[in-house]
């Protein structure tokens, strides 16, 4: 039974997507796109934002040729990163998942990819920040995931040995991979998706955060 969980942020315990659409919704009157250009646009900023891995700077560069937005290139990065940061969507299950780990003594953290004031911003506003004890953000580390390093720091933080932690995410790579080949044991949170990769596989699936309560109370009760 672990004695940590560490979590990614964006898609696991954040819904990007959501708050993607938010900020979508208001382009049509922040840009002064026409009604019959919101679709188009919508569906070229997806294309571009490949998921959030996609480079924001191309992303909107294009973004404003291809619609002749008015717009500086540098403003409508600070507007999109400012919305982000703001209003943050925590899925449903976050913070109940959350709460039950906490008072049930798990140590809890965080690592996550992205800026620092981004990444900070969300967390604070989504009312995250109380739930945890380390937030390793790779921005301010010099390092990001899946570098075997930035699990390591977490657990360091934390007190706890890797092979006590379970790192829980939804990126093949990043949350599950790279967590496993520095000693976690690890969850996928699939999201109804299939498990992509062949060179490995996560040590459990949760198709929900709130499946993580159950599947800790039978390793409990295992021990």
């Amino acid at each position: 039974m672990p004695r940590a969980i560490i979590f990614d942020l964006d898609m696991t315990l954040l819904d990007r997507r959501a708050s993607v659409e938010q900020y979508l919704q208001g382009s049509l009157e922040r840009l002064k796109l026409e009604p019959h250009e919101y679709s188009s646009y919508r569906e070229r900023f997806h294309f571009f934002d490949l998921e959030g891995y996609g480079p924001k700077e191309v992303l909107f560069s294009s973004l404003q040729v291809e619609f002749a937005l008015e717009h500086a290139v540098q403003d409508l990065l600070e507007e999109f990163w400012a919305h982000m940061a703001l209003y943050p969507h925590p899925f449903d299950d976050a913070l109940e998942t959350l709460t039950v780990l906490k008072s049930r003594g798990y140590k809890l953290g965080i690592v996550t990819n992205g800026q620092t004031s981004q990444q900070w911003g969300k967390i604070r506003n989504a009312a995250l920040e109380p739930f945890f004890e380390t937030i390793v953000v790779s921005e301010t580390e010099g390092i990001q995931k899946p570098d075997p390093e930035i699990y390591a720091r977490a657990g360091s933080r934390l007190n706890v040995p890797l092979a006590e932690c379970l790192f829980v995410g939804d990126h093949p790579e990043n949350d599950v991979l790279g967590a496993a080949r520095a000693g976690l044991k690890t969850a996928w949170l699939s999201q109804g998706r299939v498990w992509p990769s062949s060179e490995g596989s996560p040590d459990f699936v949760l198709e929900g955060l709130t499946d993580l309560v159950g599947l800790l109370g039978r390793s409990s009760e295992a021990d």
